[in-house]
């Protein structure tokens, strides 16, 4: 049986539900489409051959190479391999700031308490 890949993003809601999130452990490099770019003209390729090489519209690469677009992972990991280059990176804890759902942020209320001592007596 193939498992599942949880979505990015994932929130459970209800009562007495836990709330949990899936984060995304990989971002962009700072300036990915001008990596691209460069990489393209070192290896003499023109946009069009580009595309053809990780099997693309030649619109998205030039979206790409402008920096106007975020290519998803599997399209990124490709031209990683086509221009041999490096546009993706394993973020670390330090990179992760979650923000609370805003039902957490407000705090606690009259309405919170009584359902929890409701719950209490089931």
């Amino acid at each position: 049986m193939e498992k599942r890949k949880p979505s990015p993003r994932q929130v459970s809601r209800g009562r007495g539900a836990n709330i949990f999130e899936t984060v995304e452990r990989i971002d962009f490099v700072e300036g990915f489409g001008e990596i691209i770019r460069s990489a393209r003209e070192r290896l003499g390729l023109t946009q069009e051959e580009l595309a053809n090489l990780v099997h693309e519209k030649v619109s998205i690469i030039k979206k790409l190479e402008a920096g106007s677009f975020r290519p998803p992972i599997e399209l990124a990991r490709n031209i990683e391999k086509v221009l041999k280059i490096r546009i993706v990176r394993e973020l670390r804890d330090e990179d992760i700031h979650i923000t609370p759902p805003k039902t957490l942020q407000r705090g606690v209320t009259l309405g919170d308490l009584l359902s929890s001592k409701d719950e209490k007596k089931e």
